[in-house]
């Protein structure tokens, strides 16, 4: 089962436990703004959006570039969620841009939750 039925199932059921499991252990695309051109982006800040949910800023991410890009993200790094969930402030939320219209919400004091108490699998194909 993919990222995107987790989700939307946790969603459905109100069972978020199978969530962020998969979640820590999934690499990411988020929207960035950098001036760097081409593939390779070093130098970079998260794109921050003012979210519809609550008010409070986010940054969006999708496992899928092209749901990322159809939620307005113009430029994306690629990396692990769990790296991501610990490299952004602790009052900024995270919107994961599903398929269609639909998109899931982690609000700020959840991340901090997810971060102290999740851990990423490591990957036994890289070595």
């Amino acid at each position: 089962m993919g990222l995107e039925e987790v989700l939307l199932t946790s969603k459905k059921t109100g069972d978020y436990t199978a969530t962020w499991e998969r979640l820590v252990n999934t690499k990411l695309f988020v929207s960035v703004l950098t001036k760097e051109p081409g593939p390779e982006i070093s130098n970079f800040r998260f794109d921050l959006r003012k979210s519809s949910h609550d008010g409070n800023l986010y940054i969006v991410v999708s496992e899928n570039l092209e749901d990322l890009e159809r939620s307005g993200g113009t430029t994306a790094i690629r990396e692990n969620a769990f790296k991501l969930l610990n490299m952004i402030r602790s009052e900024l939320g995270v919107i994961i841009a599903l398929s269609g219209d639909e998109d899931f919400y982690i609000p700020p004091g959840l991340i901090d939750w997810v971060r102290k108490n999740t851990q990423p699998v490591a990957d036994q194909s890289e070595g």
